[in-house]
């Protein structure tokens, strides 16, 4: 609503710098989070807070991974839709998956094992990467084209 991207486009910078800049915004939030939360994971076990710190330590590793591929959805949309109608689409991307499952159970469809996820979370680190390349390049497909 503030036009921002009419403003930031009369400056110097270049449509792709723009896109750019956003990822990495969020790239380094992530990291930060995920730095921080291994901080006070492994402060709080020196403490004697929990009792089994591998845990939390893969709970991190799962969160910043799906962190990643949570922008990589979100953002190319959000240049899309727009920011209003992308908020919209930002609630229905966090509930799929919920909505998904309980579907899924109710169905008495089996679950992945823990063996099955781990399996997968151990090898999404490899596609994070490529999907964050893809995901920037479409979102400065969409950006380059869009008129403001």
């Amino acid at each position: 609503q503030a036009k921002w991207d009419s403003f930031i486009l009369s400056t110097p910078v270049s449509r792709r710098n723009v896109v750019f800049g956003k990822y990495a915004v969020s790239i380094i939030l992530i990291l930060t989070g995920a730095v921080v939360s291994l901080v006070a994971c492994l402060a709080l076990s020196a403490f004697g807070v929990f009792d089994n710190p591998e845990e939390q330590l893969t709970v991190i590793y799962f969160v910043t991974l799906l962190s990643f591929v949570f922008i990589s959805v979100i953002l190319p949309l959000l240049y899309k839709l727009g920011a209003e109608k992308g908020r919209l689409v930002i609630f229905v991307v966090c509930f799929i998956p919920l909505i998904i499952t309980t579907v899924m159970s109710r169905m008495s469809v089996s679950m992945p094992s823990e063996e099955d996820i781990m399996r997968f979370f151990g090898l999404l680190p490899f596609f994070v990467p490529a999907l964050l390349i893809l995901s920037y390049l479409i979102s400065c497909g969409i950006y380059l084209k869009k008129e403001f």
